[in-house]
């Protein structure tokens, strides 16, 4: 047997052991977040809910769950599979690296379910990281291999993770920035044709074409209706409402829009959660703005919006009352936000450097030096091999992957609070990208050649 199918086996076999190994010994988990899952409600985007209807109407009511973690683990070993051994064949990489490569991976699910104190990992979580943490890994593996070898196919691939991974979580729209800052530098950096630069780019729109066209149709079909996935705004919202003062209602010339405000910004403001309670401290006013956030949302701002919406001569439901809610925190956004933008600058930078810490290791005082030495020497070994040429491919890959990374500290920064949740999906990227950036900086000092 060839070495690299032998190596390729166990690599599958050590990654599908790994996570069955969960799967056998961890009980389903039912998140908070399921219920609205198995019910396919219209805040949820369409593939999560698709896989557990597919799965319930395969393998029945009461065995369902369990076929649903099943494909979530096996899923989650094959991305594991596909970027290691990505990797692995472009630098031809021996057992110990390899083992690095899988160890780092193994590392952030061991932290995940240990350290971060969950009763289980992702994979056995009925929740859509179960399905997105492994589509996101799968989608960077071909922006990497696109990058390495510019073949339409791993172009493709890319925009089919993209795809699902839009369909999946409102985040995941980061997907997209992500393509358009990526293929842009290929093309600029003349790492790929104009012609494959320009029909990169035009992959993204029909990202964008096709992922609206699935959100659509699975709307018509579940509920007869053509729209998208409700409660969009919502991240905006929030923010925008722990970012204001009391004082700010009262600039609003709609009379409905004025009292609604009133009746939402003294409720945080007699809670203290807004902006104007938190330590003048960046750690502490990302914490103080994340313990606000869900408090906001739940106990104050949809309360007040359906208070209101019901308050109307023509008061509506289901569907149309979830897009006229849309509509009312959309205004909340549009009319406030740009009174507050600097507020909303600070909260969002401060939430960002929260993202940053909650990537690498934890947002916590006693780690800041070491997430900051962290991030200041991957980027130092960036600029230096850039500076002096050196280790193409690994240099651009490790681009790549800081790319990712800074999108995603950059949308959930604007957007929510930057819990490890929501920033794992590089946690691992970052630790293998600099773990290559090490290797071929020794192999450069040995005088080994990585052709």
């Amino acid at each position: 047997m060839p070495n690299r199918r032998r190596k390729s086996l166990w690599v599958l076999g050590i990654s599908l052991l790994f996570y069955l190994i969960w799967f056998a010994t961890d009980k389903i988990t039912i998140t908070s977040d399921a219920e609205g899952y198995m019910q396919g409600i219209s805040s949820r985007e369409p593939l999560y809910p698709s896989l557990l209807f597919l799965f319930r109407g395969i393998f029945g009511e009461g065995r369902y769950l369990r076929a649903v973690v099943l494909f979530q683990s096996v899923l989650a070993a094959a991305a594991c599979w596909r970027l290691t051994m990505a990797l692995t064949d472009k630098f031809n990489l021996k057992w110990f690296s390899v083992s690095v490569l899988l160890g780092v991976q193994f590392a952030v699910v061991l932290l995940c379910r240990f350290a971060a104190g969950r009763k289980s990992t992702y994979c056995v979580s009925i929740e859509s990281e179960g399905i997105a943490i492994p589509l996101y890994l799968l989608f960077v593996t071909e922006l990497l291999l696109f990058f390495w070898y510019a073949e339409y196919r791993n172009m493709i691939l890319a925009g089919v993770w993209a795809v699902c991974l839009i369909c999946t979580r409102k985040q995941m729209f980061m997907a997209v920035p992500i393509l358009v800052i990526c293929y842009l530098g290929l093309w600029l950096k003349k790492i790929i044709s104009r012609k494959k630069g320009v029909i990169a780019l035009s992959s993204v729109a029909v990202i964008l074409l096709v992922s609206w066209g699935v959100n659509y149709l699975y709307s018509f079909v579940l509920r007869g209706e053509l729209m998208m996935p409700t409660k969009s705004m919502a991240f905006w919202a929030v923010t925008t409402l722990y970012c204001s003062d009391l004082e700010d209602a009262e600039r609003i010339e709609d009379g409905e829009q004025r009292e609604l405000l009133r009746t939402i910004l003294r409720q945080i403001n007699e809670k203290e959660w807004n902006y104007q309670y938190a330590p003048r401290n960046w750690e502490r006013l990302a914490h103080h703005y994340g313990d606000c956030y869900d408090l906001i949302q739940f106990e104050v701002m949809y309360p007040a919006v359906y208070d209101c919406l019901d308050a109307r001569a023509e008061s509506v439901s289901g569907e149309e009352r979830e897009e006229a809610a849309d509509q009312l925190t959309w205004r909340i956004i549009t009319a406030l936000a740009p009174e507050n933008w600097n507020i909303l600058l600070s909260v969002a930078v401060s939430n960002m450097f929260m993202g940053l810490g909650n990537t690498i290791s934890k947002a916590s005082p006693l780690l800041i030096w070491y997430n900051l030495i962290f991030t200041v020497a991957y980027i130092g070994f960036l600029i230096r091999n850039g500076v002096k040429k050196k280790n193409r491919d690994i240099t651009g890959a490790a681009y790549i992957i800081g790319i990712s990374t800074a999108v995603n500290i950059g949308v959930v920064g604007m957007t929510i609070f930057a819990q490890t949740r929501y920033m794992i999906y590089n946690m691992p990227l970052v630790y293998m990208g600099m773990y290559m950036l090490l290797w071929g900086y020794w192999n450069e000092k040995n005088s080994v050649s990585l052709k």
